[in-house]
């Protein structure tokens, strides 16, 4: 039997992810994956505790709704991705769609993935273009 541990991340001021968390196991039960933990994150104990979780061989699958919800940081990813990789361990996202089949490409090249790239430096442009961080300086002084 396929077992999964679900994964999903609470936001300061939005309600607790309930909704988020019986889709995730609709899509669990109908792959025949029996759930295993469910793991919501509110300030990274919960992502240390799924990884934990993970390098001990809780579970074959880590199921998310997207990838954002692991976390906005493309760096962040890559380096969850390269562990549960290393563990054997599918990383599984709802929408858009990435990990039902292991990837034939460079993983960057993944849709998932370049929306989550994309997401994240939207933000960052943003953050620049509001003041509320400097740009990095350019060359060497």
């Amino acid at each position: 039997m396929t077992r999964v541990g679900i994964f999903t991340r609470t936001t300061p001021d939005g309600p607790h992810p309930h909704r988020e968390i019986a889709l995730l196991r609709q899509v669990a039960d109908a792959n025949g994956w029996i759930e295993t933990g469910v793991f919501v994150d509110d300030n990274g104990t919960d992502l240390r505790e799924l990884l934990q979780a993970a390098g001990e061989g809780t579970f074959h699958i880590v199921l998310v709704w997207s990838l954002d919800r692991l976390t906005r940081s493309p760096h962040t990813f890559f380096s969850i991705y390269k562990r549960l990789n290393n563990a054997n361990i599918r990383l599984v996202a709802v929408d858009p769609p990435f990990g039902v089949t292991r990837p034939r490409r460079s993983l960057s090249k993944e849709p998932a993935v370049r929306q989550l790239i994309e997401d994240f430096e939207a933000e960052r442009e943003w953050v620049f273009d509001h003041g509320l961080a400097t740009r990095p300086s350019k060359g060497l002084r």
